[in-house]
């Protein structure tokens, strides 16, 4: 399923993966001086440029390195790596925990 258009909209693309079960946390819409943002956590976003290029997702580690998704025209494959990218996102939570005794 395709997700390009002339002009991307954010809040559309928004709707559309709350629709598919993703919670959204924030939508800034595109403009010429920067790139939309959806915020789906703390450290999980959708870039979405106004025109041009297709959304990707983005990951910010707890080391402070940024990792890009692909850009992806496909609806399909970019809730695959929201999905890829929350998992992650838990793992690398979960592994800087301190262990608890039982």
């Amino acid at each position: 399923m395709d997700i390009q258009e002339n002009n991307m909209n954010a809040k559309k693309l928004a709707e559309r993966l709350k629709a598919s079960g993703i919670t959204v946390q924030k939508i800034d819409e595109p403009c010429y001086e920067e790139d939309g943002a959806i915020t789906i956590s703390g450290k999980v976003h959708v870039q979405v440029p106004l025109e041009g290029d297709d959304p990707n997702v983005v990951r910010d580690t707890t080391s402070g390195v940024m990792i890009f998704y692909n850009p992806r025209s496909d609806f399909n494959e970019l809730l695959a790596d929201i999905r890829k990218a929350i998992a992650a996102e838990q793992l690398e939570v979960e592994s800087t925990q301190p262990a608890q005794r039982l």
